[in-house]
């Protein structure tokens, strides 16, 4: 096929856009195009598919998305089909944001946040405060970029072993592509070796560990060794309770019941048999979030939340910009949302 294809005169205008050619594992001939090739893949392919005929199939290495749609029939035409894929698209989940706390300018964050106001019903009125709240991370703060590599090296990783498992990774695809060749016997045994090598600096380097583990605990005694043997200890040994009063002691504990209220006079819109939440407790929730936690589904930290709230917000700010307490602002709309649901779910009753 190769001596076909250097010798057909029509491809001598395609040949400045292989960079390369070898053959792949299966037999294939492939055709390693340039960066910047003067024709389109799809010329070449047409190119080199008349020249070769009936005698191969050519092929385009691409990306192929496959879409499943499963409520069509047979007789579906192809606005259907356009259809189903457009709905298929808009159903597909947002993009997580979050944001990098390190980068958050209070200055910033209270400028885009000073008109906080809310007006309608509940669902109106969070969605108005999320999309305010949205609006002014994304000006104080830093988007932070997606992770790209989760996985985190194992304890016993060193240098010798990476080069063992590269040599590793060489020699089996040496093998590999000598399956029915006369070198195949001599592949085989090196890659046999360059596998033995690997497991050997495994095994060596989770012996040093462990002795540098069992050393550490002369020095301190409370560290990572005990940590490890206290954790290898009650990891999976907790059996269950047999006994009944034990446990009901403990379903009664995490399960506590309490009498089911039918005669709710909850027709009315009045709020006077409703707890309703006060600014004060909206700053003390605020102040007790812990600024170094993992945020919510919205990816906002912590800190731009409870500074939201005016719990530590300086007071050279609150004079500069003029802010009033947007702890009230909280209270409507978790007072506002206690009687939406009050409402909808006792108003049987």
């Amino acid at each position: 096929m190769l001596r076909v294809v250097k010798s057909d005169p029509s491809l001598k205008h395609l040949s400045g856009d292989v960079q390369g050619v070898r053959k792949t594992a299966k037999g294939d001939l492939l055709l390693r195009l340039s960066k910047k090739p003067a024709h389109s893949p799809e010329e070449l392919q047409e190119a080199v598919g008349k020249a070769l005929g009936n005698r191969a199939v050519v092929k385009k290495l691409s990306e192929m998305s496959l879409l499943e749609i499963r409520d069509l029939d047979e007789l579906a035409t192809k606005e259907e089909v356009l259809e189903a894929v457009r709905g298929a698209r808009e159903c597909l989940p947002p993009p997580k944001k979050a944001y990098r706390a390190d980068t958050f300018n209070t200055q910033a964050f209270a400028a885009a946040i000073q008109s906080l106001a809310i007006t309608g019903s509940a669902v109106t009125m969070a969605t108005q405060m999320a999309a305010q709240l949205a609006v002014a991370c994304d000006g104080s703060m830093a988007r932070r970029r997606p992770y790209v590599r989760h996985h985190v090296p194992a304890y016993w990783w060193n240098e010798r072993i990476a080069s063992a498992r590269q040599a590793c990774l060489h020699a089996r695809r040496r093998y590999t592509r000598s399956r029915g060749r006369q070198t195949f016997l001599e592949r085989q045994l090196e890659y046999k070796t360059a596998r033995r090598i690997l497991k050997n600096e495994i095994r060596k380097s989770k012996r040093e560990c462990f002795l540098e583990l069992c050393d550490s605990a002369e020095y301190d005694p409370w560290g990572k060794a005990c940590k490890t043997v206290v954790k290898r200890i009650n990891a999976g040994n907790q059996t269950a309770p047999t006994e009944a009063l034990e446990v009901k002691r403990i379903v009664e504990t995490l399960f506590p019941s309490s009498p089911i209220i039918r005669n709710f006079n909850a027709g009315t819109t009045s709020t006077d048999s409703i707890m309703l939440i006060t600014a004060d407790e909206i700053l003390a929730a605020a102040r007790s979030l812990k600024p170094n936690k993992a945020p919510g589904p919205d990816g906002i930290p912590n800190r731009a939340r409870s500074l939201q709230c005016l719990g530590s917000l300086p007071s050279w700010v609150r004079w500069r910009f003029g802010i009033s307490p947007w702890s009230t602002v909280f209270a409507q709309l978790f007072n506002a949302c206690l009687q939406a649901f009050r409402r909808h779910y006792f108003h049987d009753y």
